[in-house]
């Protein structure tokens, strides 16, 4: 990173206190504080890797004044994290790909599950989708298309979801505590309001749905016509960070009560995930 950038970057996290002694000390406070803005606006692009993100867009989904959004994009253009197209959108830069591509040595989940996902396809018909716990989001890592002409491809491999806008992240909202899941929920109001048919309380009534079912259910609360099945993949913690998840047209999912089959199938391929991660535990265990 070149100077200027460094600078543009650094002005994001507030300036300096000219002659206090004690500046030098906050440094690094402020340096912390600097890498933080810059993850929300990477979170935030990773929203919208498809359509891309305005500035205007950024402001409101990390709560960062605009200024210091403009500072960070440039900065993190500069890098290659970001990069901006013509008509002013921004989307996730090469150097984020290949980022994740080092780290995916680390977290093998998606090349122990790809055999599941493909059975599941293949049962189905449908597309599976594996996501993964990020914070108040999931995002999704893979994602298996089944053989029926029609498919639902709802969400893209790298797209976030808020925790509850998604069925597979819904399966993991459902495992929380009641304490946390509503703490989530509150948290993720405003972003969850712009998925489709949802809001707090629709995601509400999912999770207990979710709770007296054993498994995510999404019947057109996100798209019309569209519904989803969602389980988590145990862990020996108990507490989930990853989930199965199949959507379809609802003609599919809910006729003649499908979505029990398919929950079925999704709890079994979830127990051979974690089988072979050495977990040791299996979704009765929930």
């Amino acid at each position: 990173m070149n100077n200027e950038h460094y600078v543009n970057m650094m002005d994001a996290a507030g300036p300096a206190d000219a002659g206090d002694p004690a500046g030098e000390a906050r440094e690094p406070v402020r340096g912390a504080q600097l890498v933080s803005f810059a993850a929300r606006v990477l979170r935030a692009l990773a929203e919208n890797t498809r359509e891309g993100a305005r500035i205007v867009d950024l402001v409101a989904r990390t709560a960062l004044p605009r200024a210091t959004v403009h500072r960070l994009l440039r900065g993190l253009c500069a890098e290659g994290l970001a990069m901006r197209d013509g008509d002013g959108r921004h989307y996730l830069g090469g150097l984020a790909f290949e980022l994740g591509l080092a780290a995916e040595q680390q977290f093998p989940l998606r090349e122990i599950a790809a055999a599941s996902m493909a059975r599941i396809s293949t049962e189905t018909g449908d597309t599976c989708f594996l996501m993964v716990r990020s914070g108040a989001d999931a995002v999704c890592i893979a994602r298996h298309e089944g053989g029926y002409p029609v498919r639902a491809l709802t969400i893209d491999v790298g797209n976030r979801r808020p925790l509850g806008a998604a069925a597979a992240s819904l399966a993991l909202l459902m495992h929380m505590p009641a304490a946390e899941c509503e703490a989530y929920i509150e948290r993720n109001a405003s972003r969850i309001a712009r998925y489709g048919m949802l809001d707090a309380d629709v995601v509400r009534r999912m999770v207990a749905n979710a709770r007296r079912l054993g498994f995510a259910l999404n019947h057109d609360n996100i798209l019309p016509e569209v519904s989803a099945v969602g389980v988590a993949i145990p862990t020996r913690a108990g507490r989930p960070y990853a989930a199965l998840s199949v959507a379809a047209l609802s003609s599919r999912v809910m006729k003649d009560d499908r979505y029990l089959a398919i929950a079925a199938l999704l709890r079994r391929e979830a127990d051979e995930i974690a089988g072979q991660l050495g977990i040791g535990r299996t979704s009765a265990d929930y």
